[in-house]
């Protein structure tokens, strides 16, 4: 039987789950947040963190 890659290794597990949840809060939160923001300050505030997120990965 084919055994696929190991694609959540153990000794990567915690980097994993912390740029997960990195790329959850900031890029796909974010980019609600701008598309619903309420006034231009909110919206600049969110663009602005998920183009530093962006820039980080």
């Amino acid at each position: 039987m084919y055994q696929g890659p190991d694609l959540y290794p153990d000794d990567l597990a915690a980097e994993i789950d912390a740029l997960s949840a990195h790329l959850h809060t900031d890029l796909n939160i974010g980019v609600y947040q701008a598309g619903f923001a309420s006034s231009q300050q909110a919206y600049d505030e969110t663009y602005k963190n998920v183009f530093d997120a962006l820039h980080e990965i």
